[in-house]
């Protein structure tokens, strides 16, 4: 029936619509907004391999080590052939020190995170994505360097001091 491949094409193009959106937003690093147009695409269509291997490669990225595994196995569940999803598998499985590494640093994101949210509680607080807070750094009057380089969430604090 011409009618359902009409709907079938518009889906399919809903779909790659929201995944270039989320593969632009991840271009510049707007991991949160990427998530969010990558998971609207697989509303559309789950069988997407591409926004659903990209939204994998986020939450790894992201510290979401299980959320991804979760993506990329569906992912070569819909598409087991020349789906390099495997190869982001194999890689973690091959890796357990790095696996085990990520965790830490998953844990002490979220000890950092319940930190701030139960000494900030009932604070007004603004989650925004990566390009904007160094937009928003550029116009600090001050920064204090920690030499830590360890991965932990940036933050903004600002006062209500007039100097």
């Amino acid at each position: 029936c011409g009618h359902v491949d009409k709907v079938a094409k518009k889906i399919i193009y809903s779909s790659n619509w929201h995944y270039n959106q989320g593969l632009a937003k991840a271009k510049v690093r707007d991991l949160s907004g990427a998530v969010t147009s990558l998971s609207q695409s697989l509303k559309y269509n789950k069988r997407n391999t591409d926004a659903r291997n990209l939204l994998g490669l986020i939450y790894y990225q992201m510290g979401e080590i299980v959320a991804a595994l979760s993506e990329w196995v569906i992912s070569v569940h819909f598409q087991e052939r020349n789906n390099i999803a495997a190869d982001y598998i194999q890689a973690i499985q091959n890796n357990p020190a790095k696996l085990k590494a990520a965790n830490k640093v998953i844990q002490k994101y979220n000890l950092a995170l319940s930190y701030m949210q139960e000494k900030l509680a009932g604070l007004p607080c603004e989650k925004i994505p990566h390009t904007e807070l160094k937009r928003r750094s550029a116009e600090l009057k001050f920064v204090i360097r920690t030499g830590e380089f360890t991965p932990y969430p940036n933050v903004i604090l600002t006062a209500g001091c007039i100097f």
